[in-house]
């Protein structure tokens, strides 16, 4: 089975956090999810990440941690998401470029929207726990953003590449979900 290696932003601002939709055209129309998509071979998932949000909603973003990994095996492919925590850069605005939609929602309304099977977890962790503390520029990445992560690779080292940098998971099947170590 195809296996997608992609990086999404949990945006964050005072307005809560940046949901985007599909746009009718594409697979999985007119659902929601968080903004990024696929890492191209040999391109660092923050580089992918910067890309895709420029591409799409034409927003730069101060990128942070990885908050979030997620796993999810839909009928025909396999995805592993990278969920880094950004804010935008101050004066930035987000517009619809490649995306049918988008909105600053708060937690407790993302429920509201139907959004992608792969994106579900988060969803029910920021209902959970609410968005993460603003970024700390002074905080080092736990994960090397310079260090390219292949898509072809075996899950169970990309698995290991987390562990490393404090991501822990859990479950099997269709859908696995990981939660970042705080206290290292």
């Amino acid at each position: 089975m195809k296996r997608v290696l992609v990086a999404a932003g949990l945006i964050t601002s005072p307005h809560g956090v940046l949901i985007t939709q599909r746009r009718a055209d594409q697979p999985f129309p007119l659902e929601w999810e968080f903004p990024g998509g696929k890492i191209e071979p040999g391109e660092s998932p923050t580089r992918a990440l910067c890309r895709e949000l420029r591409e799409e909603i034409g927003l730069d973003v101060e990128v942070g941690r990885i908050w979030e990994v997620l796993y999810h095996a839909y009928s025909d492919f396999e995805v592993v998401m990278l969920i880094y925590h950004c804010e935008p850069i101050r004066g930035q605005k987000a517009n619809c470029l490649e995306v049918n939609d988008l909105v600053w929602c708060l937690p407790r309304d993302l429920e509201r929207y139907e959004f992608i099977e792969a994106d579900r977890p988060l969803i029910e962790r920021l209902v959970r726990e609410g968005l993460p503390d603003p970024l700390d520029p002074a905080e080092p990445d736990r994960l090397d953003p310079a260090e390219p992560l292949d898509p072809a690779e075996p899950l169970e080292q990309t698995s290991r590449q987390a562990r490393r940098s404090g991501v822990h998971g859990e479950g099997s099947g269709r859908a696995s979900h990981y939660s970042i170590d705080r206290k290292r």
